[in-house]
C-alpha cells in the first residue's frame, strides 16, 4: 500500500515537472495551476501556493486528541489563517487540516465516492484569487518596523462592525487605521496593511517591501532643521540688565545619578530647583525643559514625542559629560 502511494506521488511530481516546463514555453500559468490542483494532494498544493507567493511554508502541529475515534488533531497556520482538523492517524488529520485551509482560502474540495478527495478550480478566477490571497504577514512587518526603530508597538482594538463583519482599529505613532473582515484575525491583518500603506503616504521613508529601513534624506533633514531653528528663534529670550551682577546657587549634577529626564527633574527638585517639561510644537515634535532660577533651556526634537524626549535627554547627557552646571550668572 505504501509502495503504491509513493509511486503515485512520484508520478504526480513527474507530471507537475512536465507541466511547469510546458508552461514556461506557453506562458500559461493559469492552466498549470488548475491542473496542479486536480493532481496534487491538499498538502502539496498548499505548499506550492506558499512557494509561489514566496511566504512562509505551512506550519503543522499535530497533538493527541480527546475525541473518541479520532485520536489526533492537526492545526496548520498558513497565509494568515489557521485551520484545524481531527483524524484517525497523523497523516489523516494533516491531510484534512490542509484541505480545510484550502477551503478557507477559497478553494472547493470535491469529495468523490472513494476516500480520496480532489481539489477543484477555485471559487473565483485564478487571477482574482491570486490578487486576493494574502502575500505577506503585515502584522509581523509592522512589528518589525516598530522594533527596528525603537518605536512603541502598534496596538489593536477590535469590535463588531455588523452581524457579518468584525472591525479592528490599529493605532501606531500618530495614526490609526481600521480593518474589516469575516473574523478578527483577517480584520487585524487588514488594519496592519492599511497602516503600512499610511506610513508610505506620510513619507516615513520605507526603503523596501519588508519595511526594514527608515532614513531621512538631505532635503528632509534640511526642512526639519529649518523648522527647529525657526521655532527656537521664536522662544522668549532673557534680557540682560546692566545692573549689579550677582551669583546664584547652581544645581550640581552627576551623570551617575541621571538615567532619564525624570531622574534629572527629581535631582533638580531635591536641590530646590523646579523644572518644567513642555511640548510646544508638533510635526516635527519640539519639547523644551526649563529650569527655574536659571536661564537654562534645553530643546529636543523628533518625528514623534518620544523621539523628541530622547533627543532632549541626549543633549542633557552631553551637557553633563562636559561639566555644564545648568546654571549661569543672573542679573538683577
Amino acid at each position: 500500500m505504501d509502495l503504491l502511494y509513493y509511486k503515485k506521488e512520484f508520478l504526480e511530481e513527474l507530471v507537475i515537472a512536465l507541466i511547469l516546463f510546458i508552461s514556461k514555453l506557453q506562458d500559461n500559468l493559469s492552466f498549470v495551476c488548475i491542473v496542479m490542483m486536480s493532481l496534487r494532494s491538499p498538502i502539496s498544493v498548499l505548499q506550492e501556493i506558499t512557494q509561489q507567493k514566496r511566504v512562509c511554508l505551512p506550519i503543522y502541529n499535530i497533538e493527541n486528541s480527546s475525541e473518541i475515534g479520532q485520536p489526533f488533531i492537526c492545526t496548520v497556520d498558513v497565509l494568515g489563517i489557521s485551520a484545524k482538523a481531527y483524524g484517525t492517524n497523523k497523516k489523516d488529520c494533516k491531510h484534512k487540516a490542509a484541505e480545510k485551509a484550502l477551503e478557507i482560502l477559497g478553494y472547493i474540495i470535491n469529495t468523490s465516492n472513494n476516500n480520496n478527495n480532489e481539489l477543484c478550480q477555485p471559487t473565483c478566477s485564478l487571477s482574482t484569487f491570486s490578487n486576493n490571497l494574502p502575500s505577506a504577514n503585515y502584522i509581523g512587518q509592522l512589528n518589525e518596523f516598530a522594533s527596528g526603530r525603537q518605536f512603541s508597538y502598534p496596538t489593536y482594538h477590535d469590535s463588531r462592525a455588523n452581524s457579518l463583519e468584525f472591525a479592528v482599529e490599529c493605532k501606531f505613532l500618530d495614526w490609526s487605521t481600521i480593518g474589516t473582515g469575516p473574523n478578527k484575525k483577517s480584520a487585524k491583518k487588514m488594519a496592519a496593511q492599511l497602516m503600512l500603506e499610511r506610513l508610505e503616504k506620510e513619507d516615513i521613508l520605507i526603503m523596501n517591501a519588508k519595511f526594514q529601513n527608515l532614513t531621512l534624506n538631505k532635503m528632509e533633514i534640511s526642512k526639519l532643521t529649518d523648522k527647529v531653528v525657526e521655532k527656537y528663534s521664536a522662544l522668549p529670550s532673557f534680557g540682560v540688565h546692566s545692573a549689579i551682577e550677582t551669583e546664584v546657587e547652581k544645581p550640581v549634577l552627576n551623570m551617575v545619578h541621571i538615567g532619564s529626564i525624570e531622574d534629572l527633574q527629581k535631582e533638580l527638585k531635591s536641590q530646590g530647583f523646579e523644572s518644567t517639561l513642555e511640548v510646544f510644537h508638533k510635526t516635527p515634535y519640539l519639547v523644551k525643559l526649563n529650569i527655574s532660577g536659571t536661564n537654562c533651556l534645553i530643546v529636543g526634537y523628533g518625528k514623534t514625542e518620544q523621539e523628541a524626549l530622547d533627543d532632549l535627554f541626549c543633549m542633557v547627557k552631553i551637557m553633563l559629560q562636559n561639566k555644564f552646571s545648568f546654571g549661569v550668572s543672573l542679573y538683577t
